[in-house]
């Protein structure tokens, strides 16, 4: 049967002319007519005896492809009933066969799980339709998982060692790996059980700088027009351009990282609402990142040991969009939040070392454990969220614009040393081959650093972006005022001031002691960062 010849694209006659695979098999004979039930016959032979064929993924796709383009033609020709299941029995095996061959790597003669990972970044458009049944037909058989640990771990390995640099200046590879995502995560039992992949979790000894290469949502998160390459890419080649040249490349990458927030968010999304599992398991990864980056707000961090500033903004910004509807305007679901989060046995959040608003540790100890709750009476999603997003207001925005508010005397003290360099070289030419190489390096730092500076102050000023920050912020502070309230009615009564009405006769103004006796209940027992976070941000 033509068809069958033209989809499979192999022959049983040694003279035919048009490049088909020349089919050497004894349950075949030579000029044997190619029916129905030989199709499986001559996939097998293609898959796993034909040494020709290096490319085995990529041959069941274009079978797919061009399976369904015979559909479409004879579709309204005479013969199309006798030939509706041919078509239906080559789409049934191609499908099978493609599932297996995502599934068992060796099962292929020239099968490599990174091969066929390679193949379908480089042209996923062409994938996609047969992905998406490659896809339905694992649920059908509950394999899913199965073929989720072959392609997400190898897609891992192929953005961290099978391109250069997976960003942003990377704009096809990481468009189509978004893509990938976005295929799978489509399909609701992928998102149930997207989180049970083999990486998804870092270990628990994990640096702060490696969840990025050693986690499967890792490459995805750290895309940002504030990494160093792509910072150099757009910034570098003439750092003393025009404010207007400036601004249209702070817009164009603006534009960029806007879309990139919203497919990651689509992602995220998806496993937010595949389960509840998934859901906690997205809080426990984010929680874990956090945990893992205090340092982040330390006096000196040792950024080159912590998380990468666009990966830690960018969970910021996506935790932000999560609060959004429980922070709207209305405040209609603002008493979903717990306000006692922090009397919760088990937290997401690490709270051992930080500092408390108006308690010492032991105050805040001792009022945890007598107002501890049960471990069945675990907190909703709202408080999980609410609670990490100001956990990262802190840790990674805030750490973000830290790094960039240092930026400035760092930039003031490079340029003075290079000035100091070159003034040595000049009067001593014996060190001018040393000094030569030197300078090439300290100019090379200066050019980073002047980059970064300009990537950083692009992204500060992506309006869209710091108006989700600051609506997250006055919603945060909306809840805040709500603890501090002694009635917690707020803002749907006014608050009562003074909270602590002067005495006649006391000085208890300026008395911490007395303050701190009286502060607000729990709000007093909260960490610093739910208040230095907002505040910091907005100054």
């Amino acid at each position: 049967m033509t068809a069958i010849e033209d989809i499979l694209q192999i022959t049983t006659d040694p003279s035919d002319t048009r490049g088909y695979s020349l089919l050497k098999s004894e349950e075949v004979p030579q000029g044997s007519t190619l029916g129905v039930d030989f199709i499986d016959t001559l996939l097998l032979y293609q898959l796993t005896e034909n040494e020709k064929l290096d490319k085995p993924f990529e041959y069941l796709n274009d079978c797919f492809r061009r399976n369904q383009q015979q559909k479409r033609i004879t579709k309204n020709k005479p013969n199309a009933e006798s030939l509706h299941s041919t078509f239906q029995e080559i789409d049934r095996l191609v499908i099978g066969y493609g599932v297996v061959a995502l599934q068992i790597e060796n099962f292929c003669m020239n099968g490599a799980f990174i091969n066929y990972i390679t193949g379908i970044v480089s042209n996923v458009n062409s994938y996609t339709d047969f992905l998406s049944q490659i896809i339905q037909r694992a649920i059908l058989e509950g394999t899913a998982l199965d073929l989720l640990n072959a392609v997400f771990p190898t897609l891992l390995e192929y953005c961290n060692k099978h391109v250069s640099h997976f960003d942003l200046n990377e704009s096809v590879i990481y468009n189509n790996v978004l893509t990938i995502f976005e295929l799978f995560v489509t399909f609701k039992p992928i998102a149930e059980i997207f989180t049970k992949i083999d990486g998804f979790f870092a270990d628990y000894s994990c640096k702060p700088q490696d969840f990025e290469r050693k986690t499967i949502l890792g490459p995805i998160l750290s895309l940002s027009p504030i990494e160093a390459a792509v910072a150099i890419r757009n910034y570098g080649d003439n750092l003393l351009r025009s404010k207007q040249q400036t601004a249209m490349i702070h817009e164009s990458l603006q534009a960029e990282h806007k879309v990139v927030i919203d497919r990651l968010f689509f992602i995220v999304d998806k496993l937010v609402r595949g389960s509840l599992n998934s859901r906690t398991d997205m809080i426990s990864y984010f929680a874990h990142i956090a945990n893992k980056n205090h340092l982040r707000r330390a006096d000196h961090p040792p950024f080159k040991e912590l998380s990468s500033n666009g990966f830690m903004s960018n969970i910021t910004l996506l935790l932000v969009r999560f609060s959004q509807p429980f922070l709207d305007i209305s405040y209609k679901k603002i008493d979903k939040i717990d306000a006692n989060y922090f009397n919760n046995p088990s937290l997401f959040i690490d709270l051992s070392g930080e500092t408390r608003l108006n308690s010492d540790f032991k105050e805040a100890d001792a009022f945890y454990d007598k107002n501890r709750k049960t471990a069945d009476s675990k907190p909703n999603f709202i408080s999980d969220c609410f609670f990490l997003t100001l956990t990262y207001l802190h840790y990674g925005l805030g750490g973000t614009l830290s790094f960039e508010e240092k930026m400035g005397s760092e930039i003031k003290a490079l340029k003075e040393e290079i000035d100091k360099v070159k003034k040595i070289a000049a009067n001593h030419d014996v060190f001018a081959r040393f000094i030569t190489a030197q300078l090439s390096k300290m100019e090379k730092a200066l050019k980073t650093t002047e980059s970064l500076r300009f990537a950083l102050q692009g992204f500060f000023a992506h309006r869209s972006l710091q108006l989700e920050v600051f609506d997250f912020i006055c919603g945060a502070s909306t809840f805040l005022i709500r603890v501090v309230d002694p009635e917690h009615e707020f803002p749907f009564k006014q608050i009562k001031l003074p909270l602590i009405p002067d005495q006649i006769g006391v000085e208890n103004v300026d008395n911490a002691d007395f303050l701190r006796a009286h502060a607000p209940v729990p709000f007093k027992y909260y960490p610093e960062f739910v208040v230095e976070g907002p505040v910091n941000y907005s100054l």
